[in-house]
């Protein structure tokens, strides 16, 4: 599970949700204003809103809060 944020946007409350309940995950920055993310991927295939928190899962489904 992969959650995706930016600096300053709500994406923190996921963050500590999934960081309370124990769950195993990584974080990837994302930057809304190019649309990309911090490895280089067009952020905008992830989830078309382009919008944080998103949160990718194993099967092909990311939910954009």
């Amino acid at each position: 599970m992969k959650l995706y944020y930016s600096p300053g946007a709500c994406s923190l409350a996921c963050h500590i949700t999934l960081t309370e309940t124990g769950t195993t995950f990584a974080i990837e920055r994302a930057d809304l204003r190019s649309k990309t993310t911090e490895s280089g991927a067009d952020f905008t295939v992830i989830t078309p809103r382009a919008a944080v928190p998103a949160l990718e899962r194993k099967h092909p489904v990311v939910a954009a809060f």
